[in-house]
C-alpha cells in the first residue's frame, strides 16, 4: 500500500468513525437518578438581603429577585444589579415583569413600576419609577397595606395588599407618568375585609380568594365560583387552583389543605396524606402544577416536594 493509499484509508477511517456514536462503560449501566446541577449565591455574592419574596424573569431571560429590604436585584446570568425604590427604607415585597418590559413592584404602602426611560435626556435608558400612590383615594388604608403578590391579567395589573386588592386598568397602554391628572382610567379597590389572595390559575385564568368564595376574575370584576365558599370559609389564603373538568377544582391553601370542589355540588372532599413528613409540613409557599395527576410543592421545611393528587411522594 502507497503513501497516497495509506492517506485516503487513513482518512476514511477517520471521517467512519467522527459519525459513529462513541460508547464508554456507560453502556452497560442503568442510568442514575441524582439531583440537577446547583449554585448557590449568598448575600455576598449579590450584594442584597439574604431574603427573597419572589422571582421573575422578563421575555429577554433576565431574572428579577423580590430582595426584602435589598431592593430588586437583577440578574442576566453574570451580573448582579439593584434596582431600590425612590423611598430606599422601602422593602420589595413581590414583583412580577411584563411584556413591555416593566417591572411592577410592591411594598408597604406604596405600588407601582418600573420601565426603562427612553426619553433623549441623561437618565436615557436607566430605571425610572412610575408610583399608583396619586391615584388611591384612601391614602390612609393604603399605606397599610404590604403588597403580598400582583399578577398581569387581560391587560389589567393587580396588586393583592393586606386586605385589599388594587386593579390598575389598561396597563399596556398607557406609557404616561403617574401624575394625578395620568391616572389612566382610575384605580379600582376591592375591599374584603379580610385577608385577600391572588392565583393565577393553570387554566390561565386568574382567582381571587374573598369571604364569600373563589372569584373567577373578568377584567375589573369577578365571578363567585358556586359553592365555593365551603373553602373560603375554612382557609383564606390559597396558591393552587387546578381545573381539573368544567365543574371539578383541586385546590391547595398555604397550610397544606387540599380540597376537591364540585361547583355543581355542595359537597367539599378534603384531601389528606398518610405521608408522615409531608403531613408535617404546615406551610405550603408555592404549588404548581406539573400534569393533570401531579404537583410541585414549596415547603417551608422540606424543600421542593412533588406529589400525585392522592398525596403520595413521588421523590422519595
Amino acid at each position: 500500500m502507497n503513501y497516497i493509499t495509506k492517506t485516503i484509508f487513513y482518512c476514511f477511517i477517520i471521517i467512519f468513525l467522527e459519525n459513529q456514536p462513541l460508547y464508554a462503560q456507560n453502556q452497560f449501566m442503568k442510568p442514575l437518578k441524582g439531583l440537577p446541577f446547583i449554585t448557590n449565591y449568598t448575600k455576598e455574592d449579590h450584594g442584597g438581603n439574604s431574603q427573597v419574596f419572589q422571582m421573575r424573569q422578563d421575555k429577554r431571560g433576565m431574572l428579577y429577585l423580590a430582595n426584602g429590604c435589598g431592593g430588586i436585584l437583577e440578574y442576566d446570568g453574570f451580573y448582579w444589579n439593584s434596582i431600590t425604590l425612590p423611598n430606599d427604607n422601602l422593602c420589595v415585597t413581590a414583583l412580577a415583569t411584563s411584556g413591555q418590559g416593566r417591572i411592577y413592584v410592591g411594598s408597604i404602602g406604596e405600588m407601582g413600576w418600573f420601565e426603562p426611560n427612553y426619553e433623549q435626556n441623561e437618565t436615557f435608558g436607566k430605571w425610572q419609577y412610575h408610583s399608583i400612590a396619586p391615584c388611591i383615594e384612601d391614602k390612609l388604608a393604603y399605606q397599610a397595606q404590604r403588597t403580598r403578590n400582583i399578577e398581569l391579567f387581560e391587560n389589567n395589573v393587580y396588586f393583592a395588599g393586606g386586605t385589599k386588592v388594587y386593579v390598575v386598568e389598561n396597563v399596556n397602554n398607557n406609557n404616561q407618568d403617574s401624575t394625578p391628572s395620568n391616572c389612566h382610567t382610575g384605580v379600582i379597590v376591592w375591599d374584603f375585609q379580610r385577608s385577600a389572595s391572588l392565583i393565577k390559575g393553570s387554566d390561565g385564568q386568574l382567582y381571587v380568594s374573598t369571604p364569600e368564595g373563589i372569584g373567577k376574575i373578568k377584567k375589573d370584576t369577578f365571578a363567585i365560583l358556586k359553592n365555593s365558599k365551603a373553602v373560603t370559609s375554612l382557609t383564606t389564603d390559597l396558591v393552587s387552583i387546578q381545573q381539573l373538568q368544567d365543574s371539578l377544582y383541586y385546590i391547595i391553601s398555604i397550610e397544606n389543605k387540599h380540597f376537591l370542589l364540585n361547583t355543581n355540588s355542595n359537597n367539599l372532599q378534603k384531601r389528606t396524606t398518610s405521608d408522615t413528613k409531608l403531613e408535617k409540613e404546615k406551610i405550603i409557599f408555592k404549588a404548581h402544577s406539573l400534569s393533570p395527576s401531579s404537583y410541585a410543592l414549596a415547603t417551608f421545611t422540606g424543600g421542593i416536594q412533588i406529589v400525585d393528587n392522592k398525596l403520595n411522594r413521588l421523590n422519595t
